[in-house]
């Protein structure tokens, strides 16, 4: 929006604060100009490290609701186990009990959706960690038990919204 803003004022042109590059892409004959915002420019800069500060601070907030809640309550994804109150019983039981490990609690954010995510891919018999689809429960656990898959592939970026390291 800033720089849309910025643009439409009648005396400044993208090219003020753009680099262009001619190309050609895949399959077109005729060259194109493509438009390229870059940080190094002071005033984009500023603005790219404001968003990213802003983000940093909903996301902070977002973590402290989650470590306040006292309504959590969610069954283990491996046993009959229920617990209540706070996220991090239930993280550090699949950890120790069940050798599940997501990373430390304190490290996390979005948590009901990460433990949703998680929940629905073992529902569908798909493991966590290489995405196969197996037959049944039992070979699921097999498989994860057996190829150490009882974690996250740290390679799949679907899970990095929920890594407080990633906002930094």
């Amino acid at each position: 929006a800033y720089w849309r803003n910025k643009f439409a004022m009648t005396n400044v042109t993208i090219t003020d604060y753009c680099t262009v590059i001619r190309t050609k892409m895949e399959g077109e004959e005729v060259e194109k100009d493509y438009f390229l915002l870059s940080d190094n420019l002071t005033e984009d800069k500023e603005l790219r490290m404001h968003l990213q500060l802003k983000r940093l601070e909903h996301v902070v907030e977002v973590q402290e609701k989650e470590r306040n809640n006292v309504n959590f309550r969610r069954n283990c994804f491996f046993c009959r186990s229920i617990f209540d109150g706070n996220y991090a019983k239930l993280l550090d039981h699949m950890a120790f009990d069940h050798n599940f490990s997501v990373g430390k609690p304190h490290n996390l954010v979005y948590v009901e959706e990460l433990l949703n995510m998680l929940e629905d891919k073992l529902n569908c018999l798909v493991c966590i960690y290489c995405e196969k689809v197996f037959k049944s429960r039992e070979v699921l656990k097999e498989h994860m038990r057996k190829k150490n898959h009882k974690k996250i592939n740290p390679r799949n970026s679907a899970y990095d919204k929920f890594y407080m390291i990633n906002y930094l």
